[in-house]
């Protein structure tokens, strides 16, 4: 069964300020974590020639000061619900050594 639900994104890109918007979609299993980042990349670009999406770290914020990583190959159906807050991160190499 396919429910749509309204997801809430923050998108952190290099040098550019955050951007912070709903994004209604789909939850099934056929939409994947990876899926919605490239559909979010037709509307806000993440691509440069310098990164891909394949770059970026996407993050489940549990409203308590806490971020949980979503890894790209799962069911957005079985991972996030209405209203979840998701966070788009670029990871440049100086960021990928910190973590």
């Amino acid at each position: 069964m396919s429910t749509t639900i309204r997801l809430r994104l923050v998108i952190r890109r290099h040098a550019i300020p955050e951007v912070r918007l709903v994004w209604p979609c789909v939850a099934n299993d056929d939409l994947t974590v990876a899926r919605v980042l490239a559909l979010v990349n037709e509307v806000v670009p993440l691509e440069s020639g310098d990164w891909g999406l394949e770059d970026y770290v996407v993050e489940l914020y549990d409203g308590k000061g806490d971020s949980f990583e979503l890894l790209h190959f799962q069911p957005v159906g079985k991972v996030l619900k209405e209203d979840d807050q998701v966070l788009y991160d670029l990871q440049l190499p100086s960021n990928i050594f910190a973590r």
